[in-house]
This record gives C-alpha cells, structure tokens and sequence, in this order.
C-alpha cells in the first residue's frame, strides 16, 4: 500500500472497502439499478451463486454480482447483504476515496439499509523476494529454532485493536513463489447509521491507522528500496 510519503514501487494488489448489512429483498434488481447508474463499470458478472435463504447466517456477505470499470483497474460487487468497492491498480488514498463515494452515493439511493453491521477497509500487499529472505523485507513473520528442515512456507496472524476498531494482519511466505504476503485487514463491528458522511469518516481513520501498521510490518531497508 501507499506510505505517507508515495512509493516508487509499491506492493499493493489490491485495495478493498467493504460494508454489511441486512440481507434485502429482489438483490438482483439492486444490482441493476447500480449497473444503470454507474457508468464507469460496464463490465457485469453474474457469479451464480446458488440461492440461500436470507434468514440463513452463512448468506450474509456473499458476494453474487460483479461490475467492473472498462479498464480493468476497478471493480463493485453487491450480495446478499454486503457491498464492496476494490481497486485492482491502487494510485493513491484520494483516488480509492473518490471512488468509495462515488459507488456509496449511489447504492445509498438504492438499498433501503439503515444501519451498517461492518465496516472493512483492507489492503493486501504482494512482495517478490529476489533473492532476499522474507526477514530482509518483513519485520513481522516466524522464525523456527536451529536443527529444523527447511521451511517450504510459513504464516502468521496478529490482530490488534486500536480506537474501537480491529487491526488484522497476516504474514505469508512461500518458498516456490519466493512471495511474501502482507495484508492489512481494518474493520468494525456493531451498528452504524447508514450515513455517509461518517461512513467515510471511518474510512479516512482507518486508513491511517492501516497506514502506520503497513509502515512498522516492513524492514527499514526494504522500505528505503521501495520509496
């Protein structure tokens, strides 16, 4: 992901902001009243998803129907009871941000949802080793002792919890891709007011919250190669 300051050779694969709430009615007809609105994501999937029943807990956050921008670099995607926007070629938080309004204002109109049961903001990043060793890159991950076989792969998960929001993140490594992965997984849970402005509030918060984590994961050196 971005750095304060931006990166010459950033990581990032993908940038996802996703909410969820309750399942509604005829969610095929809400995905095409978005598609007939927003313009900018011509290309539709129907992912065809077997139905199941909304009053069934694992129906919620299914995701069922897929528009993407005519460049590819963008994607929405609404199911049953859940909404995301990813980005696919991140350029910069005030771009994602743009583009997290735009899809919001519309399915705002649309959905009759008045409270929000999660917030995500998530960042997964994709880091080629060249011949480094994931501890020249990462400052988080495993370490086994002396006398062990050689690692094929490893992964961690550390969750943290900062200003009433959940901080998730999971290390990666395989010895066949020589890839380490680092994704950054900001979310809350409760009950919001469908309100937009504070929903993107949240997101300005968690952003930077999710930016210092990304910042601290990396090794100075790795992080001065890439800025």
């Amino acid at each position: 992901m971005v750095a304060q300051k931006p990166l010459k050779n950033p990581p990032l694969v993908e940038a996802i902001f996703e909410i969820r709430y309750d399942p509604v009615d005829n969610l095929a007809d809400v995905a095409a009243r978005l598609g007939s609105v927003l313009n900018d994501y011509p290309e539709f999937e129907d992912l065809n998803v077997p139905p199941i029943p909304k009053e069934v807990p694992e129906a919620s956050g299914i995701v069922r129907y897929r528009y993407r921008s005519s460049d590819r670099s963008r994607l929405y995607q609404v199911g049953t009871g859940v909404l995301s926007v990813n980005i696919l070629k991140y350029s910069d938080f005030s771009d994602f941000r743009k583009t997290i309004k735009e899809v919001l204002d519309q399915h705002q109109k649309i959905v009759p949802a008045q409270y929000i049961k999660r917030l995500g903001l998530r960042y997964i990043n994709k880091i080629q080793l060249r011949e480094k060793s994931p501890n020249d890159v990462l400052n988080l991950g495993c370490s086994v002792p002396e006398g062990f076989p050689d690692s094929l792969g490893w992964n961690s998960q550390f969750i943290f919890l900062s200003e009433g929001k959940q901080l998730k993140v999971q290390t990666a490594y395989s010895k066949d891709t020589q890839e380490v992965l680092l994704d950054l997984d900001c979310f809350s849970g409760g009950l919001f007011a469908y309100n937009k402005d504070q929903l993107m509030g949240w997101t300005d918060s968690a952003h930077q919250q999710v930016e210092g984590l990304f910042i601290k994961s990396l090794a100075p050196s790795y992080l001065a190669d890439i800025s």
